[in-house]
């Protein structure tokens, strides 16, 4: 493992996923929009999401558009 860390740290990785989450704030879906061209450092970000599941509870206002378009989340930034 730390062998793939080291690797991942030596390059310019960024990826951009899509998240939609329900209005218990549960990821229900999330995909790779952007590659970063690195299956390990994409399949790390889908897990990132994945494990910060349930994230907190969406204001009312804003429920349905996240259930249904979601949002977009960079990794790095």
């Amino acid at each position: 493992m730390l062998f793939f860390l080291n690797i991942l740290n030596s390059e310019e990785l960024n990826a951009q996923a899509g998240i939609r989450i329900n209005t218990q704030g549960y990821v229900i879906h999330r995909e790779i929009l952007t590659s970063s061209g690195n299956t390990i450092y994409d399949d790390a970000v889908l897990t990132s999401i994945d494990n910060a599941s349930p994230l907190p509870a969406p204001p009312s206002r804003l429920r349905g558009r996240l259930e249904s378009q979601g949002f977009v989340l960079g990794f790095p930034e």
